[in-house]
C-alpha cells in the first residue's frame, strides 16, 4: 500500500473508531497494540500492511477487513461468525450429545466450564468470540460426561451423563415454551430475555451462569455432580440461544433435550424452568408449542412467592406466551399474559443478575416487541413512565430494543428518519446483533425500499454489513 492508501485507511480507521465510541487507547487494548501505533495509523505515519494487524483492528471494531481498508477483495457480508466456527460448534454439540464420540483417549478436564465468560460474550453480542468458546465448553462437558459413565456400571448413567454434559453457567431454562426461533430470538436460551429475531431478538444473555458458579466451586461427590448438571443446563441454554440468534435452528434440538434431561435429573425448580424455556426456543414456532409454555407456567407458579429466580423465569414464560399469542393475532390472550408478567416484574423488581434480567425494564422491552408482532407498532411509541432501556447492562438486550423500535416506527407513517436513527443506535450498541438479527434486516429492507433511503450511503453501508445487497 502506498502513502495515499495509508492515509485513506487511517481516515477510515478513525471514522470507525469514533462511530463505535472508542478512544484510541481502548481500541489499542482491544486489538493488542499500543495507543501510539493506532495514532500513527490514523495520521498516516505508520503503514497497515500486515494482514494480521488489519484483522485485529477490524475485529476490535466489529467490522470486516474490507470495511476498514476499503478494498472489495477483503469484504465479507452477513453473519459475524464464519463457517469454520459453526462447524466447530456443531462438533461440540455432537460431543455433548454423544459423549463417547468426543472423549478420545485424553483424560477428562478438571474444573468447571467458565459459564460467566460465555454469559459476558452473549450479553455483549460478541458472537465471533462466543461460538468458539461454546464449542470448547460443549466438548469439555461431553468429555466429563463420558468419564462419569466409566465410573458406574449402570447403563442409565451413560444417558444421564450425556444429557448432563453441561454447557454453561448461563442457564438455559425452558420452563415454558419459547423455543421457537421466530417467536423470539431475544431470549435465545437464556432465562434473561434477549433475542427474538422477528418479534424481538431481545432476550437472553445467560446470567444463569452465576447461579451455577456458586455451586460449581464445590468438588467431589453428589454436590459436584449437581454442579455439573447445572452447568449443562446453562451451557445448553446459551448454545440454543446463540444458534437461534445466528439462524441455525438445526443445531438447537439436541442441546435443548440435553438441557431438559439434565434439569430433570437435578430436580431444581429454577433449572427446570430454564430448561423448559430452552426447549421451547429449540423447538421453534411449531403448532402446539404454546402447550409447552403453559406447562412451564404451571410448574413455576407455586414457586413465585418463594424463589425470586423461579419467579423471574415464570414471568419470562408469560412474556414468551404473550409473544406466541401476538404472532397468532390473539391480542386478548397476549395482553393477559403481558399483564401477568408486568405484575410479577413489579413484585420482584429489577433483577439484572438473574438469567433473563427479568424486571420492569425487560418487560417494557418485550411489550414493544409484542405490539410490533400484533401490528400495533405506533401504539408502542409511548413508553411506560420511567422506562429507561439503558437500565439494562446487556448490550444484546438494548440493541434488540432499538431494532424493535425501528420496526415499530416503520409500522406508522412519517417516521422513517426516527426508524433509521434507531437502527444506527442499535449498531452503535452491538454491531453483531444488527448483523445477526432478522428484525434488523426486515427494517433495513423496508427503509431501502423508500425513495429517500434507497440511495443513502450510510444506510446502504449498514445493510451491506447485515448481508443485504
Amino acid at each position: 500500500m502506498g502513502d495515499q492508501d495509508m492515509e485513506h485507511v487511517g481516515a477510515r480507521l478513525r471514522r470507525w473508531r469514533l462511530r463505535r465510541g472508542l478512544s484510541q487507547r481502548v481500541l489499542a487494548d482491544l486489538a493488542g497494540f499500543s495507543q501510539g501505533y493506532v495514532a500513527q495509523i490514523e495520521s498516516g505515519a505508520a503503514p497497515l500492511e500486515r494482514r494480521a494487524a488489519r484483522e485485529a483492528l477490524a475485529q476490535a471494531l466489529q467490522i470486516s477487513v474490507g470495511e476498514l481498508t476499503g478494498s472489495p477483495e477483503d469484504a465479507t457480508l452477513g453473519s459475524p461468525v464464519g463457517s469454520a466456527a459453526i462447524a466447530e460448534l456443531r462438533a461440540g454439540i455432537v460431543a455433548l450429545t454423544v459423549p463417547m464420540i468426543g472423549a478420545g483417549d485424553q483424560p477428562p478436564p478438571i474444573g468447571a466450564v467458565d459459564t460467566a465468560l460465555l454469559d459476558r460474550y452473549y450479553a455483549a453480542c460478541r458472537y465471533d468470540l462466543l461460538v468458539p468458546a461454546l464449542a470448547g465448553a460443549l466438548t469439555i462437558l461431553g468429555t466429563q460426561a463420558w468419564a462419569a459413565t466409566l465410573t458406574t456400571a449402570q447403563p442409565r448413567a451413560l444417558i444421564r451423563s450425556g444429557s448432563a454434559a453441561r454447557v454453561s453457567e448461563g442457564a438455559s431454562g425452558q420452563v415454558g415454551g419459547e423455543g421457537a426461533a421466530p417467536v423470539s430470538e431475544r431470549e435465545s436460551g437464556r432465562v434473561r430475555g434477549e433475542g427474538a429475531a422477528p418479534v424481538s431478538e431481545q432476550g437472553g444473555g445467560g446470567r444463569a451462569g452465576r447461579v451455577s458458579e456458586r455451586a460449581s466451586g464445590r468438588v467431589g461427590g453428589e454436590e459436584a455432580e449437581r454442579a455439573r448438571l447445572r452447568s449443562v443446563v446453562e451451557v445448553c441454554s446459551t448454545t440454543v440461544a446463540t444458534c437461534v440468534q445466528l439462524g441455525y435452528p438445526d443445531l438447537t434440538l439436541a442441546p435443548g433435550e440435553v438441557a431438559m434431561r439434565a434439569a430433570e435429573e437435578l430436580g431444581e425448580a429454577a433449572y427446570l424452568g430454564l430448561a423448559n424455556y430452552t426447549r421451547v426456543r429449540a423447538v421453534g414456532a411449531v403448532a402446539g408449542v404454546e402447550r409447552v409454555v403453559d406447562a412451564g407456567i404451571g410448574q413455576l407458579g407455586p414457586h413465585v412467592g418463594v424463589d425470586p429466580v423461579a419467579a423471574g423465569i415464570y414471568g419470562m414464560h408469560h412474556l414468551l406466551r404473550a409473544e406466541i399469542a401476538a404472532r397468532a393475532g390473539q391480542g386478548v390472550v397476549a395482553a393477559a399474559h403481558l399483564d401477568e408478567a408486568t405484575a410479577v416484574a413489579a413484585y420482584v423488581g429489577e433483577r439484572p443478575d438473574d438469567w433473563f434480567s427479568f424486571g420492569p425494564t425487560n418487560v417494557g422491552m418485550w411489550r414493544l416487541a409484542i405490539l410490533v408482532a400484533l401490528g400495533e407498532g405506533p401504539a408502542a411509541r409511548l413508553s411506560p413512565p420511567g422506562f429507561r432501556p439503558e437500565a439494562l447492562a446487556s448490550a444484546q438486550r438494548r440493541a434488540t430494543y432499538f431494532i424493535d423500535l425501528s420496526r415499530a416506527l416503520l409500522q406508522g407513517r412519517g417516521q422513517d428518519d426516527a426508524a433509521a436513527a434507531a437502527l444506527y443506535r442499535a449498531e452503535m450498541i452491538a454491531p453483531q446483533q444488527v448483523c445477526a438479527s432478522n428484525g434488523a434486516r426486515e427494517a433495513l429492507r423496508t427503509l431501502l425500499s423508500r425513495p429517500r433511503y434507497g440511495r443513502d450511503s450510510r444506510l446502504r453501508g449498514l445493510a451491506g454489513r447485515a448481508g443485504i445487497r
